[in-house]
């Protein structure tokens, strides 16, 4: 049920472990989100809320990613009050590792990207009708910690493995990371949204800069990733943490203080190539797909008003948008049988200043193992997505 004024109120004065805790029983928790709120992020939480298929402990959103950080955080709020779990808490995520170029850097975005133009309509989808009537929101107090303290709290108040779900920057789990190592016991796999990791080492590998916004914006015509790339530094910190951790474990290294982990986390990713697989529905698609569950309620018809209407409101074709980080959200939930092929791969992040900065690419002596989804049958994953 929806909390009142009161009852928010008073969540402001609780202790981190007791918010948690009622987040747990009022909305559930086994899987942490971070994410930069674009749309697909926001239909990805919409669902999560929707099928109640796993429990969401918190949400960080980064400041760094496709949408305002201010804009994003109220996004989410408007979804959770939407759905009756506005208890849940929204952390805001801090400034990344990668410093791209210090001058140009204004406090939202490095160099100007994502553009604020593409922003816009994605900050403002749920507040200016464009997609039918507006997600309401009331001012509520947010988590007063930042996205990492979030990420540690939760995992060290776990009883069980809690799962993160990566649908931004890796910004947050990383500092976590490098905070306390001791977290990754509590990971049980850490899924990640796009990605394409690359098989054979590109020409220019060994040269470039990162100072040019014409070269870092053609990254939108290649298989990369932006989630890897806006702090390509926290991607690589995350990987590495998790391959020394299974080292440790296996005694193949010392790590400091002697500590000898019980678990590492497990690497999922629904790659870019995958999600590229499936195209996103129109409305009278999902009206057919949704049936009963979008019909006779307000969040029903808002929901199918929200999918149905995303892609005019960003000024783009059916064709230009996919379930991107809907899919990796299913996935998290442990539904992952539209996944048709399958890889097991070794991977480690590009940091070498270039076209390729980074892009994950397989490494079979230095790389962590990964399960990756390379393709989907669409089908499938609407069948699971609308039912």
């Amino acid at each position: 049920t929806q909390s009142t004024g009161t009852d928010k109120l008073t969540m402001v004065h609780l202790s981190t472990t007791a918010l948690l805790v009622l987040a747990l029983h009022v909305c559930g928790g086994s899987l942490i989100v971070t994410s930069d709120c674009d749309v697909d992020d926001m239909g990805g939480i919409m669902w999560l809320l929707a099928s109640k298929a796993v429990n969401v402990l918190g949400v960080s959103v980064d400041s760094n990613g496709w949408s305002n950080q201010w804009a994003g955080a109220v996004n989410f709020n408007r979804i959770f009050q939407n759905f009756g779990c506005d208890s849940i808490p929204i952390a805001y995520g801090g400034r990344g590792f990668t410093a791209l170029q210090e001058t140009n850097y204004t406090g939202t975005h490095y160099l100007g990207l994502p553009k604020q133009e593409y922003m816009t309509a994605i900050d403002g989808i749920l507040s200016t009708g464009c997609v039918g009537s507006n997600w309401t929101v009331d001012p509520t107090p947010q988590y007063g910690r930042a996205g990492y303290q979030l990420l540690t709290s939760a995992l060290k108040a776990a009883t069980e493995l809690v799962d993160v779900l990566v649908l931004g920057t890796f910004t947050e789990i990383a500092k976590a990371v490098a905070e306390d190592p001791t977290v990754l016991e509590k990971i049980g796999t850490v899924f990640i949204s796009g990605g394409a990791v690359q098989t054979a080492s590109p020409p220019d590998l060994d040269g470039g800069t990162l100072t040019t916004t014409q070269q870092l914006a053609a990254r939108g015509e290649r298989q990369g990733d932006w989630n890897f790339f806006l702090d390509g530094i926290a991607t690589s910190m995350l990987f590495s943490a998790i391959g020394q951790c299974r080292r440790a474990r296996s005694g193949e290294l010392q790590s400091p203080g002697g500590w000898v982990p019980s678990h590492c986390p497990e690497l999922r990713l629904m790659s870019g190539q995958a999600q590229n697989d499936l195209d996103t529905s129109t409305y009278a698609q999902i009206e057919s797909l949704c049936g009963p569950g979008c019909q006779g309620t307000e969040i029903g018809q808002k929901v199918l008003d929200f999918f149905g209407k995303r892609v005019s409101c960003l000024g783009e074709k059916d064709s230009q948008v996919k379930y991107w980080d809907e899919s990796a959200t299913v996935m998290a939930a442990g539904i992952a049988d539209f996944c048709t092929e399958w890889a097991d791969l070794n991977v480690t992040i590009n940091l070498i200043a270039g076209d390729y900065f980074a892009d994950a690419f397989q490494d079979d002596t230095n790389g962590v193992s990964a399960r990756v989804c390379l393709h989907a049958n669409r089908s499938a994953f609407l069948e699971q997505f609308w039912r």
